[in-house]
C-alpha cells in the first residue's frame, strides 16, 4: 500500500517538495535580508497552511478555529523554541543579517508532511473530511506549523525593529 501511495503521488508533488528543500537548504547559511523579504515567506507559509485547511474542509469552523487556535497557541506558547538567535541588523544597509539554521528546513518539512497525509488519508477515507475529529486534528497541525513559521519570521523583524528604536539621533 505504501508504494501505491509514492507511486500515485502526482510529479508536481515531488517537484514541490525539492523546491521546498531547496528552501530549507538555502536556510541553513547566513544571509542578510531586508525586512520585507523576512517578513514575505512566513505570511505565504501560513496561507499555504490555510489553503491546505480549505481545500481539505472547507469553510468548516470547526477546522478553521482549530488552525486558528494552534497558530496562535504555537506562535505565542512556543515562539522562543524556533526564534532566530544572532542575527543583526545592519542600519547601513537597511537589512537583518540572519544565521544560517535548520529549524527552517525541520518547520518547512512538517508543513508538507501534514499537507501530504492530510492529502493521503483524504484520497483513500473521503468521507474523513467531514469527520470533525479528523479536520480539528488535521486543522490544528497546519496551523501550528503556520504559527511556528510565522513566530521565526517574526523574531527576524523584531531584530530590525528593536534596532532602529535605539538609533541616535
Amino acid at each position: 500500500m505504501f508504494i501505491d501511495i509514492i507511486t500515485h503521488t502526482p510529479l508536481w508533488v515531488w517537484i514541490a517538495l525539492a523546491a521546498l528543500v531547496a528552501i530549507g537548504i538555502a536556510q541553513s547559511k547566513p544571509r542578510t535580508m531586508s525586512r520585507t523579504r523576512a517578513a514575505i515567506r512566513p505570511v505565504l507559509f501560513a496561507l499555504l497552511s490555510l489553503v491546505g485547511v480549505i481545500q481539505a474542509f472547507g469553510a468548516s469552523p470547526a477546522a478553521l478555529l482549530a488552525w486558528i487556535a494552534g497558530a496562535a497557541l504555537a506562535a505565542t506558547v512556543l515562539r522562543s523554541a524556533v526564534a532566530v538567535h544572532g542575527a543583526e541588523w545592519r542600519p547601513s544597509t537597511g537589512q537583518v543579517s540572519v544565521p544560517g539554521s535548520w529549524i527552517p528546513m525541520m518547520l518547512i518539512l512538517g508543513l508538507f508532511l501534514t499537507k501530504y497525509l492530510v492529502g493521503v488519508c483524504l484520497a483513500l477515507h473521503r468521507e474523513w473530511a467531514a469527520d470533525a475529529g479528523f479536520s480539528v486534528a488535521a486543522s490544528l497541525a497546519y496551523g501550528v506549523f503556520a504559527g511556528l513559521l510565522w513566530a521565526r519570521g517574526r523574531s527576524v523583524l523584531t531584530v530590525g525593529r528593536a534596532a532602529e528604536r535605539w538609533q541616535p539621533v
